[in-house]
């Protein structure tokens, strides 16, 4: 068999060697333009049904084996950008098995066929090929792994032989080669092409569309060394066959829409030492869609101004219809901002934050009016490492809603007192410590070191005013927050950290005393703010709780603020709620080595299961969903993972349906490979708001068009790590 690269060249890159039977008629009208016609980001995704069929069997011989092959497959085809004369510079070919059956029938004199059949559908979901030109030479990398058929998939491009711009008439023919159809066969062994000649006919033409149809004869030659002896040959067997098929070409766009082929051949040659006889047949039905992946940056926006010491909000309206919100965090700056995804720029920032804040995907009202978001904003003066605020964009207003006890703007003002009575605290602690304590909603927490071994937990708080107050001491070897980005929720060590906390009323005369205890339950965590109608709504999450020696294990569990109540799942939950305001979060929990994906009401109960073995994928358990308004919820699966959990497939986005519980792959991006969703929000004119990251580095907003299967790049800003449509 040729090489690979000389393959692709023939199929995808080169023009093949033209017979034309004759020139076109004199004084007709002028040619209609049938070339390809390639954009910056064009896709192809070709859907592959293929079946071939073989038997053999050797002279003399009563015995005879039947194998039929039963392959689907997806070709997708990127024109990341076109060359000079408008062909593709670069091709991006990726190329999935869905489905693959072997079935074998052995048959013996006197005895009843043999029919086993196996589901050969490979664990790796991927391959992808990649093919440039560089001063007019074809490069190509990638694609180890790939088996014969696969091989052929991505590499052999029929319909680009055909050379639809030929065509000037009805009826006219011309003839091409037909090398590069070998591969098709899946034999699985090298093929040399000896001899072939296909005629391809123009059959129907008008302002739309152009069918062809193809037909000819085409011989080859598969051979099989012999392990043992690398000068004779195990198999030796020539295929003669004629084909036939058609194929349609759109018009006006410049594209092919489908196409058939169908193979018969006979079989002779030598096989294990013996001569052999037999058939093959092949039938390869190809149906291509047409999308784009326009990953090209925009213009970067200009660099914002220096972080401020306390957080700055904005109060000058809602958010304007068509615009949506996106949230921006590096350890440089948080904000979060007004974008327009018509001008691909940022209209003005809603809320700015002091470095080093954490900011989580944010959630829009329906109105624009409103956002609610989770943040790290002063978790230094709480347990919880997230915590729930609301902006009120109209009156520039910033409220902390968790903890419970937080005082709305009052914990966003808090000072550390500077006047006051001190206060004598006992801690259930000796030995050394280190610890952070502070003052609930009064003061800021302050680090204290006692290093000495006979240390007997006695503090001594100084500038508390009086009233009553509750302290909190958080002691151990690791009491700070460990901050990642994208994405990802800071977390104390909990294992090395122990709660203790009381009540004091602290009055002028004294004494001044506070016995402080340690606490056992679990610090709930808050996730996944929403807004069910007209009111935020959000989870409250508990890790579990391992088994003290006086109190069995708690599971781990979550609720859903604003009405609901615990059940027995992870602390990675996605909140959503419907259009009409209607409360439903999707619980993940494991089972049996895996996890389930459940949408619950505000309630708890199990609304529907989804049906995620039925998509053939695997779903990381992250954050990031959002219903739109005919009831489906979008979620992101991060990297779409293969049948087997070990192959990413790239950047994926699935969509639920959250009557039935069926999910379906909505878009798939493996010449994206090596990026992840973090967020996805829907809007309720079809479009999904997606933010796609790559490593720890860049993270950027899409918008995707499932209706045309379109993916663009909308900023440039690197930091994004969530993005809010608000269903506007």
């Amino acid at each position: 068999m040729r090489g690979l690269c000389t393959l692709i060249a023939l199929a995808a890159l080169t023009a093949p060697a033209l017979l034309w039977l004759g020139p076109p008629a004199g004084g007709q009208a002028a040619a209609p333009d049938l070339a390809e016609r390639f954009s910056p980001g064009l896709r192809r995704t070709a859907r592959i049904e293929r079946r071939f069929t073989r038997t053999l069997q050797a002279a003399g011989d009563t015995a005879a084996q039947t194998q039929r092959l039963d392959t689907t497959a997806l070709v997708h085809e990127w024109y990341p950008q076109p060359d000079a004369a408008g062909r593709p510079a670069r091709v991006v070919r990726t190329y999935r098995e869905l489905r693959r059956v072997l079935t074998t029938e052995d048959r013996a004199d006197g005895a009843a066929p043999v029919v086993t059949a196996a589901d050969a559908t490979p664990p790796w979901a991927n391959m992808v090929l990649t093919l440039e030109t560089a001063n007019g030479e074809l490069r190509v990398s990638g694609g180890a792994g790939l088996n014969d058929f696969a091989r052929a998939a991505v590499a052999a491009d029929f319909e680009t032989d055909l050379q639809p711009q030929r065509a000037r008439e009805v009826g006219r023919s011309w003839r091409i080669r037909g090398s590069g159809l070998e591969p098709l066969f899946d034999l699985g062994e090298a093929v040399e092409h000896e001899d072939g000649v296909v005629t391809v006919t123009l059959k129907s033409l008008d302002a739309a569309r152009a069918v062809f149809e193809f037909s000819g004869a085409l011989k080859f030659r598969h051979r099989r060394p012999d392990p043992a002896d690398a000068a004779r040959d195990a198999a030796n067997l020539l295929y003669e066959s004629t084909l036939r098929g058609s194929a349609e070409f759109d018009v006006v766009q410049g594209r092919w829409l489908g196409r058939t082929l169908t193979v018969a051949a006979t079989i002779s040659g030598t096989r294990d030492g013996r001569e052999a006889r037999g058939t093959a047949e092949l039938s390869d039905r190809r149906v291509f869609t047409w999308g784009a992946i326009v990953d090209a940056p925009p213009p970067a926006e200009s660099a914002f101004a220096e972080p401020p010491a306390r957080p700055e909000v904005a109060g000058d309206g809602p958010v304007a219809p068509g615009r949506i919100v996106l949230g921006l965090a590096n350890p440089a700056r948080t904000a979060l901002v007004e974008f327009d995804p018509v001008s691909g720029r940022v209209t003005r920032a809603l809320a700015r934050f002091p470095a080093g804040v954490a900011v989580g995907p944010p959630a829009l009202s329906l109105d624009g009016s409103r956002l609610v978001f989770a943040s790290t904003l002063h978790n230094d003066r709480t347990i919880e490492p997230w915590n729930i605020f609301a902006l009120d964009l109209a009156a520039g207003r910033l409220d902390q809603l968790t903890p419970a006890w937080a005082p709305a703007q009052g914990l966003v003002r808090a000072e550390s007192p500077s006047d006051g009575h001190s206060v004598e605290v006992q801690l259930p602690w000796t030995g050394p410590l280190n610890a952070t304590v502070w003052v609930q909603g009064l003061s800021r927490p302050q680090e204290i070191t006692r290093p000495e071994r006979d240390f007997d937990g006695k503090l001594k708080l100084e500038h508390l005013p009086a009233g009553k107050h509750t302290i909190h001491v958080l002691a151990g070897r690791d009491a700070a927050w460990r901050k990642a980005w994208y994405g990802t929720p800071p977390q104390r060590s909990r294992l090395e950290t122990t709660h203790m906390t009381g009540e004091v009323t602290v009055t002028a005369a004294g004494p001044n005393t506070a016995r402080l205890a340690t606490v056992t339950e679990p610090v709930p965590e808050y996730q996944c703010p929403a807004w069910a109608g007209k009111e935020a709504a959000w989870l409250e999450v508990w890790p579990g709780r391992p088994a003290p020696p006086e109190r069995p294990a708690a599971p781990p569990g979550a609720r859903l603020v604003a009405g609901g109540k615990a059940g027995a799942v992870e602390t990675g939950l996605v909140l959503a709620t419907t259009e009409g305001g209607g409360r439903h979060w999707l619980a993940i929990r494991r089972a049996g080595g895996g996890h389930v994906f459940e949408i619950r009401g505000a309630d708890g109960e199990v609304v529907t299961a989804l049906n995620l073995a039925a998509s053939g994928v695997l779903a990381d358990p992250r954050l990031g969903g959002s219903f739109s308004a005919d009831g489906t919820l979008w979620y992101t699966a991060g990297v779409l993972a293969g049948s087997d959990g070990r192959e990413g497939l790239g950047p994926a986005l699935l969509a639920a349906d959250a009557r039935t519980g069926a999910v379906r792959v909505a878009g798939l991006w493996p010449e994206l490979s090596g990026r992840r969703v973090l967020a996805v929000s829907a809007a309720p004119h079809g479009t999904v708001y997606l933010v796609l990251a790559t490593g720890t580095d860049t993270a950027d907003v899409y918008r995707y068009d499932p209706a045309a299967d379109t993916l663009r790049r909308l900023t440039a800003l690197g930091d994004v790590q969530g993005v809010s449509a608000a269903g506007r």
